[in-house]
């Protein structure tokens, strides 16, 4: 655990104290921090000497945050504060307008995934329900199931909408 420690004053940026407890296999930094404070509080302060200061730390923290917004996938802004090792509130306050396009971007991605996600178990429940018709057989949520990748079988309240949704597409026949 020592060792960690001093091989991270040698890092590039050099990494939080976070960091390196997560490398060790800790939740928080307590156990770390409790066994080392004096290397602890030496890696903290080295970490802070090299961020910019001032003006410039400012200026910094606007470049990262737009280069976040290019991000593809977009990151959660609890990672992204994580990265510039500042506060979730400085930032927020500081910087309101990318902070909201931050999270609004992030909001819309996770819709796209669910909605996507939505889609493809939609799609195949109806396959595997047209499929079951054809060999004359009544499409239950159980059967329908059995007849979709593995993937998609972890939402069953997903497949149990779909099913409905697939029984009175194909009963109306639209």
């Amino acid at each position: 655990m020592e060792n960690a420690l001093l091989d991270a004053f040698a890092e590039q940026p050099i990494p939080t104290v976070t960091e390196v407890a997560r490398r060790l296999g800790f939740a928080c930094v307590t156990g770390v921090t409790s066994r080392f404070p004096e290397l602890t509080a030496e890696l903290r302060r080295r970490r802070q000497a090299q961020l910019p200061k001032g003006g410039r730390r400012i200026e910094h923290i606007r470049q990262k945050l737009a280069e976040a917004l290019k991000e593809f996938p977009p990151t959660p802004c609890s990672e992204i504060v994580g990265r510039l090792a500042g506060h979730r509130t400085e930032i927020r306050e500081g910087f309101p307008d990318l902070w909201r396009a931050l999270r609004t971007r992030y909001a819309e991605h996770k819709q796209d995934v669910q909605r996507s996600k939505r889609e493809a178990i939609s799609s195949e429940v109806l396959r595997a329900v047209v499929g079951l018709r054809r060999k004359g057989v009544n499409p239950t949520i159980r059967l329908v199931l059995a007849n979709i990748p593995e993937r998609q079988r972890r939402s069953p309240g997903l497949v149990e909408k779909a099913v409905r949704a697939a029984k009175r597409e194909l009963s109306t026949g639209s």
